[in-house]
């Protein structure tokens, strides 16, 4: 991965999540700012939407979920006349109906917790082409 694909904004609640991603998503030379939260990811991204390439985020988080935090981006980015933002969505649950809920919501992709780290980052290159 070049350096223009750096630049990843993390959202997980689960904190042994965000430090094993984190650190597969570093060996590809990825940097990654992470959060525990729907909240901080909103403000992170609003405060320095500049300082990111894409945003990956758990759907189900305590507070505001993953799809409430999408769902706020796209506004922000809506009202703000701001390019939006790949986001891939990621989670446990591979219910289709839950998937392309969060996909409606304004998700690019969605990556299934335990799925290869190579599949992940895939995704990233392609959203970032």
């Amino acid at each position: 991965a070049s350096d223009v694909y750096k630049r990843q904004l993390l959202a997980d609640d689960e904190k042994i999540n965000l430090t094993i991603l984190t650190k597969q998503l570093n060996r590809y030379k990825l940097k990654v700012t992470s959060v525990n939260n729907g909240e901080d990811l909103l403000k992170k991204y609003s405060n320095n939407h500049n300082d990111y390439d894409i945003i990956i985020s758990d759907i189900i988080m305590k507070n505001t979920s993953g799809n409430q935090a999408i769902e706020q981006i796209r506004k922000f980015e809506k009202q703000n006349n701001i390019k939006h933002i790949p986001i891939i969505s990621y989670s446990a649950d591979s219910e289709k109906s839950k998937i392309h809920k969060t996909l409606r919501k304004g998700a690019n992709d969605h990556f299934q917790k335990g799925g290869k780290i190579e599949e992940l980052v895939n995704k990233i290159v392609f959203l970032l082409k």
